[in-house]
């Protein structure tokens, strides 16, 4: 993944990369690019190994940890919204502006100018580490450390073994409800909302696949993140969904697997899927229904709440009945699979704008 041809759009975002013994992680530290390819590391190292970004990191910790910092290649271009930095920082942002070095906390591509500014993923944010004393944390964390230690042989006699078996069983499931192969899916983008460390696309023949849940820093950090068997690498973002950085319709394909009730604003993720989805794209959705709230599933839908709510943008095609719910205390789960629907009053009208500006010229 580390390169050394000509810079492109999205090319070159410094990474320090963790050389720890065990699965290959990468540890994120935004830093001015560089075109040199760090000393000892090789061409395709970590092809496969999973990359998370939104991971805060300093130069203190990657020389206590022997980490390097390495160019990798970012996401394809039109998939990450990149836009000219200004020259600010303000709470949990990105830091942004020239490609000064204020520690390591800075996004820059290769090749930029020592008056140019940086560019920076827009909307991306550096989480901080959760406090695991909040049962919202706890409760999601301390669920997979105890799947875990015990039930690890159910598949192949380890849990990366059982959560590449649900990423197999997960890739089936959803191109039969779409009614495809999956080699549809091998030129395709597809975004997985709410992914946990479960390798939900790790099986997943895609070109483009990106992974989001605001917990994965510390996932990674617990070295719970699985390889890729297939398709492109995936990109981890360690952020919420609510506010995305990836530009509009970027998406064929968006997957909401039981992640739609861990969340407190379930609209203003969908919103996002909406915007993020091709005209053609298809969600599907994976939740449970009934129960009452938990502190990490504070949102609790019925059927006709969880229509409702995707009717708002999208033309439900695909609703299954009633089957066993993902979580205990939960009364069944339903499969959703829906199109978007078109926005007209978002299109743009190009000879409106132009009469307007002629308009002001004269």
């Amino acid at each position: 993944m580390c390169s050394t041809s000509p810079p492109s759009r999205m090319q070159g975002v410094g990474f320090w990369a963790s050389r720890r013994s065990g699965p290959k992680t990468l540890t994120y530290s935004p830093s001015t690019g560089s075109s040199r390819r760090s000393a000892g590391t090789s061409g395709n190292w970590a092809r496969n190994s999973p990359t998370v970004i939104g991971v805060p990191a300093d130069r203190a910790h990657a020389a206590r940890s022997g980490e390097r910092r390495i160019c990798m290649r970012a996401p394809p271009e039109g998939i990450i919204n990149d836009e000219p930095a200004t020259a600010a920082r303000s709470g949990e942002g990105v830091t942004t502006g020239g490609p000064v070095d204020d520690g390591g906390m800075l996004w820059s591509r290769k090749g930029v100018e020592a008056d140019s500014p940086a560019r920076c993923p827009r909307r991306l944010h550096m989480p901080q580490m959760p406090d695991l004393t909040d049962p919202r944390y706890l409760d999601e964390v301390g669920w997979f450390l105890y799947h875990e230690k015990y039930e690890r042989d159910r598949f192949g006699g380890s849990y990366d073994a059982e959560r590449l078996a649900y990423s197999r069983l997960l890739l089936n499931e959803v191109v039969g409800y779409l009614g495809r192969r999956p080699s549809w899916l091998e030129s395709k983008t597809v975004v997985s909302v709410g992914c946990g460390c479960t390798g939900d696309l790790a099986a997943f023949p895609a070109t483009v696949k990106i992974a989001i849940d605001p917990l994965l820093h510390l996932y990674q950090r617990l070295q719970m993140l699985v390889a890729d068997e297939a398709g492109g690498g995936t990109l981890y973002l360690s952020l919420g969904a609510e506010n995305l950085p990836l530009l509009d319709a970027c998406a064929d394909l968006v997957i909401c697997r039981n992640s739609l009730d861990h969340m407190p604003d379930p609209g203003a993720v969908l919103g996002e899927v909406w915007r993020i989805l091709r005209d053609d794209g298809a969600v599907f959705v994976s939740v449970d229904t009934g129960g009452e709230p938990t502190p990490d599933e504070p949102t609790v839908f019925s059927v006709d709440s969880l229509r409702a709510l995707l009717a708002e943008r999208f033309d439900v095609v695909t609703m299954t009945d009633n089957l066993p719910p993902h979580s205990v205390g939960r009364c069944g789960s339903r499969r959703v699979v829906a199109r978007k629907k078109p926005n007209t009053s978002q299109s743009i009208d190009k000879e409106q704008i132009l009469r307007a500006y002629e308009a002001r010229l004269k």
